[in-house]
């Protein structure tokens, strides 16, 4: 019989940081996603990407606008 996630474990997620180097050449830390970079007011996004395979990969996908 197949277990399911909800089975095998349980996940609280707390926080989440993200070390940002922007193309404006500046780097800064981001604890939420308010998608603006302080130094030069350009919008960024994060997209977290989770696949189904198992072990379950996370791919973080970032860009600028």
């Amino acid at each position: 019989m197949e277990s399911t996630f909800e089975e095998l474990a349980r996940v609280e997620l707390n926080r989440i940081l993200f070390n940002v180097h922007c193309v404006c050449d500046k780097d800064f830390r981001t604890e939420d996603f308010q998608p603006i970079c302080p130094y030069c007011n350009r919008r960024y996004f994060i997209e977290m990407v989770v696949t189904k395979q198992k072990p379950s990969p996370m791919y973080l996908n970032m860009g600028f606008k």
